[in-house]
């Protein structure tokens, strides 16, 4: 799995403060084989569906953070030969936006600051083969069906809401699927049940990533297939 040659192809801007301003909403507008290019700012949680949808920040810039309150942050659902690609977002989940400090995530995502206090924890932690068995859990990024290629992208469990208390995996492939993973960094918590990735039964191959600071660990294999580089 390779990323794909440049070519001409439709593209979609999605602006915060622009026409467009839901990642969503501009693939529900997208055809197969569309760019949707993202200038900086907080977006929703959002589902690729389509074949050969790239999501980009614009210029290659990285400060386009996607947050998810409840559920998966980004899932990737379509059944096709056509690669997804995703590239330069960070992705991130938090708590309910009544509880949002939007200072302590810019400092996270743009300022890269250490500030999050460590605290005890109450929770135990969970093997994997038993978070494995439906991966029902909430992660940062889940591929059920599709070839999915993800470059330059940073996902965070830095902050946390502590209503969660299953285990959280940051990238879950499903049965099946197809993820490269190259240049990404996966950081996780030390006190709630994170983990990097967990691959289920699918194709995996990492290049140059890093996956850190997990309470539960960086890769879990379930039957799959891993593919190291470097």
């Amino acid at each position: 799995m390779n990323e794909e040659p440049n070519r001409e192809r439709n593209i979609i801007l999605v602006s915060s403060d622009g026409k467009i301003n839901d990642i969503q909403t501009a693939i529900k507008m997208a055809k197969p084989n569309y760019i949707i290019q993202v200038t900086n700012g907080f977006y929703r949680a959002f589902t690729i569906n389509k074949p050969g949808i790239t999501i980009e920040a614009v210029n290659g810039h990285d400060n386009v953070v996607v947050l998810a309150d409840k559920g998966d942050a980004i899932v990737v659902d379509c059944q096709s030969d056509n690669q997804i690609t995703i590239r330069n977002l960070k992705v991130a989940h938090t708590v309910s936006k009544s509880e949002i400090n939007i200072n302590r995530l810019i400092n996270i995502f743009f300022k890269k600051k250490k500030i999050l206090k460590s605290e005890k924890s109450d929770y135990h932690t969970t093997l994997a083969k038993d978070y494995t068995r439906n991966l029902t859990q909430v992660c940062l990024l889940r591929v059920v069906k599709g070839d999915v290629y993800v470059s330059g992208c940073f996902f965070s469990y830095k902050i946390m809401s502590k209503s969660l208390e299953t285990v959280c995996p940051g990238v879950v492939l499903e049965k099946n699927t197809k993820v490269y993973l190259k240049n990404c960094e996966i950081i996780g918590h030390r006190i709630y049940q994170t983990t990097g990735v967990v691959n289920f039964k699918g194709s995996l191959t990492m290049e140059d990533c890093k996956i850190y600071c997990n309470l539960n660990g960086g890769v879990s294999i379930l039957l799959g297939r891993l593919i190291r580089k470097k």
